[in-house]
Formats: C-alpha cells, sequence, structure tokens
C-alpha cells in the first residue's frame, strides 16, 4: 500500500502491522521518507513540540499516526 500526505510529492511505501518481522531497516525507511515529507511541507500529524523534522518523523512512525506496510518485490 502507498501512503501519500497532504502537500507532499514523497511517497511512503512499506505497515504498521508487519513492522517488528521486517526489521528496523523498513522502519528507518519509513522514518526517513516523512522526514522528506515534512520537509517539503507535509503538515505534522503529532504535535512537533519543538523537536527536528527527522525526530517528528520517527515520533510519528512509531505511534502508529503514519501507516504504511511492506509489499514483497
Amino acid at each position: 500500500m502507498k501512503g501519500k500526505d497532504e502537500g507532499s510529492d514523497s511517497e511512503v511505501r512499506a505497515g504498521s502491522e508487519g513492522q517488528r518481522p521486517w526489521g528496523n531497516f523498513h522502519v528507518a525507511t519509513v522514518v526517513f521518507r516523512r522526514a522528506l515529507q515534512l520537509r517539503s511541507g507535509a503538515r505534522p500529524r503529532i504535535d512537533p513540540a519543538g523537536h527536528k523534522l527527522g525526530h517528528v518523523a520517527f515520533l510519528e512512525v512509531t505511534a502508529g499516526a503514519i501507516p504504511w506496510e511492506v509489499t514483497p518485490p
């Protein structure tokens, strides 16, 4: 499944349900792609509370605010 946030051209491909079996690489990839979206002007889905964009992206992904799933190649 592809997720796209409003105001962003960067897609997040990867699922919060299957997060653990796929490992940290996929989580890091989703966090990176989300940070790019935030840098491009996407609105944060959590309160940024003065954090940098990378940390906000990490908090969003680990809180489940960013839906994602891993699709087989």
